[in-house]
Order: structure tokens, then C-alpha cells, then sequence
């Protein structure tokens, strides 16, 4: 047994599905605010996936700095041709919904450009909306995970603790200034640790051949086990709170990290539910598009997170049509054969390197 790619798209479902209720509910004063907090998780799941499928692919390139170089401009350039269909849907929301034009609110065309080129966000900058914060860490961690790779090479697993220390001694450099302000990029590091370690040592596959012959009765004791460590573990951070030793100890950017990497392994447990890994793999497969796609549905319907008054119904609402909204959005791009023109020309940067399928260029493999 090995860790696939369906593994991956289920762990994304679930993160997905957390990050959507994380969007809806993270205002909650009641019982959805602590959930909320929680389902943040799921913005860590996609970073240590990142990280974890990038080391993967570094590993498959000429072992040199053309090699590196090419091999970043490659995966940079995916990710720019990734976002720029939805920076126009942005801008044109923005001006139809607010009236406003993209210079009165960014106040300058070079700030535009920036954001156009997803670098606006290392710089502080808001976006018009907000997930499109997650473009700058995205191309951060394309950069940085070279730099992990070869600090994994001559230090093994100890590139945890170091990373670790490295998250408490070292400046915000860049700090993000999106919709749920989640602060400086450095809070991502030791997901992005624990993915490059994960891969270097193939523990996903390990631990795929280990649990393998497991009887339902122990997968879902060791499943409810995850589940109890991550609720206890967010309650913990619920009750000690917001405060100078926790922020200067990165509890909150640890306690999801482990939460993240705990939620992944219970994605490869509920592989073995054919009805579940379905839905979560379908879900997971469009989560690229549906991750920017559904906050654009929430600004153009903002009735529709609340128009019934039952948080289910809501949530099921909003989550249906971002999903129609995305199947709509892919089938516009596969019209006018969007998706080729980018594989044509990123392919140009290094015609010899393998060009990654469409559903995983962006957050895995």
C-alpha cells in the first residue's frame, strides 16, 4: 500500500470542508466559534501537502541549480496561470457588487500589478478577496522548500526542532494581511517541515502498509483517537487563549499543524469507506478552484450563508453552489482550452521535465 494521490484529494476534501466552515463561522460568539478555530486546520493540511508533494517532485529533477531554477520558474509560473482567471473574476465582482474600480482601492497601478503577480500579500497588502492571501505563501513555499530539502539532506529529522526554534526566534518578514489575518508566514514553517520530513522518509507510505491489515474495529478506535487529540488539543489552545506566551511560543501554529498532520491520516483511514472517499475525493479533486471559488459565491450571495437560519442547510447551500459555481468556472476554461495554453507555455521553461496534471499543480504533487 502506498500514499496516492486519491489519499491526497480526500485530505484535501476534508480540509476544504473545514475551511469552508472555518469562512462561515470564525465570528461566532457560540459553540461554532470554538469549531471554527478548529476547521483552521484545514489551511495547515493544504501547506504540509504542499510541502510533502513538492519534495516529492524535487526529487525527480536534474540535481542542479539550472535543474532548481527551472524547476521553481516551472511551478511559479503554474501557480500565476492558476490565479489569473480568478483575479479577473475578483475584479469584476468587486466593481459590479461595490461600484468601486480596482485604482480606488488598491490606490496605485503598481499595487495592482503586484497583486496581479500574487506578490501583494508578502508586502502586507489586502486583497479584494480575501483568499487570494494564500497565492503569496503558495509561491513562498515553492521557494522555500529547496532550501528545506537540503537542510533534510544533512540534517534528517532534526530539520523539525531547528525549524521549530527558527518560528520563535526569527521576524514576521512577511505578514499577510488577508480576510482571516493569519499572520506571518513564518507560523507555516513546521508544516512545511513535517511535509518535506514526511516525504524524505516516506512515513505516509509506512504508515499506508502498517495500518493495512488493521480490522475496522481498531481503524476506527485509532480514527476516534486522532479525532479526540485534535479537539483536545484546540480546546487547550481555546482555554489558554491569545496571549504573549502563546504567540511567542507559536502554540496556535503548532497545535494545527499536528492537528493538520492528524487529519491527513484519518483521510487514509476513511480511503477504506468507498461512499466516503468518494465524496471527499470528488470534493478534493476540484478544491484548487473551489478553495478561491467559494469565497466569490459568499460576496455575490452573502444572503445565502444565513437565509434559512439552520447552520446545516447553510452550510450544505453555500457548499453546493461553490461547487457549481467551479464546475461552471472549469468548463469556461476548458472552452477556450485554457488549461493547454498554460501547460504550452510553462512546459517552455523545461520541456524535459514531467508537466504536472491539472488537479495537482497547485497544492500537491
Amino acid at each position: 500500500m502506498e500514499f496516492l494521490h486519491k489519499h491526497t484529494y480526500i485530505a484535501k476534501g476534508i480540509a476544504f470542508l473545514l475551511l469552508l466552515y472555518y469562512h462561515m463561522y470564525i465570528n461566532s460568539s457560540d459553540y461554532h466559534g470554538f469549531f471554527a478555530l478548529t476547521a483552521h486546520s484545514g489551511l495547515y493540511v493544504f501547506v504540509f501537502l504542499s510541502a510533502y508533494g513538492l519534495t516529492r517532485s524535487l526529487g525527480k529533477i536534474e540535481p542542479s541549480f539550472r535543474g532548481t531554477v527551472r524547476w521553481i520558474a516551472q511551478h511559479i509560473c503554474n501557480l500565476e496561470f492558476f490565479f489569473w482567471p480568478h483575479f479577473f473574476i475578483g475584479v469584476a465582482i468587486y466593481v459590479f457588487i461595490y461600484k468601486k474600480s480596482m485604482l480606488g482601492y488598491y490606490g496605485s497601478i503598481a499595487k495592482i500589478i503586484l497583486e496581479f503577480f500574487c506578490v501583494s500579500d508578502m508586502l502586507g497588502q489586502p486583497h479584494i478577496m480575501g483568499v487570494w492571501w494564500y497565492m503569496g505563501l503558495a509561491i513562498t513555499i515553492v521557494a522555500l522548500i529547496v532550501l528545506f530539502v537540503k537542510a533534510y539532506k544533512k540534517l534528517g529529522i532534526f530539520i523539525i526542532p531547528i525549524t521549530y526554534l527558527i518560528m520563535l526566534i526569527a521576524p514576521g518578514i512577511f505578514r499577510t494581511s488577508g480576510f482571516d489575518r493569519p499572520g506571518p508566514y513564518k507560523g507555516y514553517l513546521l508544516a512545511i517541515a513535517l511535509g518535506t520530513v514526511f516525504a524524505g522518509k516516506s512515513y505516509m507510505d509506512r504508515y499506508m502498509k502498517k495500518t493495512a491489515a488493521f480490522s475496522a474495529p481498531k481503524v476506527i478506535l485509532l480514527s476516534a483517537t486522532y479525532l479526540t487529540a485534535i479537539l483536545g488539543l484546540n480546546f487547550l489552545l481555546k482555554v489558554v487563549g491569545d496571549n504573549a506566551v502563546t504567540a511567542f511560543l507559536c502554540f496556535p501554529q503548532a497545535v494545527k499543524t499536528v492537528s493538520a498532520v492528524l487529519l491527513i491520516l484519518l483521510a487514509m483511514h476513511l480511503s477504506r469507506i468507498k461512499t466516503a472517499a468518494g465524496a471527499l475525493g470528488f470534493i478534493g479533486k476540484l478544491s484548487d478552484d473551489l478553495f478561491i471559488m467559494h469565497m466569490s459565491v459568499i460576496v455575490v450571495l452573502p444572503f445565502s450563508t444565513s437565509f434559512s437560519g439552520i447552520w446545516v442547510v447553510d452550510y450544505f447551500v453555500i457548499l453546493a453552489l461553490s461547487i457549481a459555481a467551479t464546475f461552471l468556472y472549469k468548463k469556461l476554461k476548458a472552452l477556450v482550452k485554457y488549461d493547454e495554453l498554460t501547460k504550452k507555455i510553462c512546459s517552455k521553461i523545461d520541456p524535459k521535465a514531467e508537466y504536472p496534471s491539472r488537479e495537482r499543480h497547485l497544492l500537491t504533487r
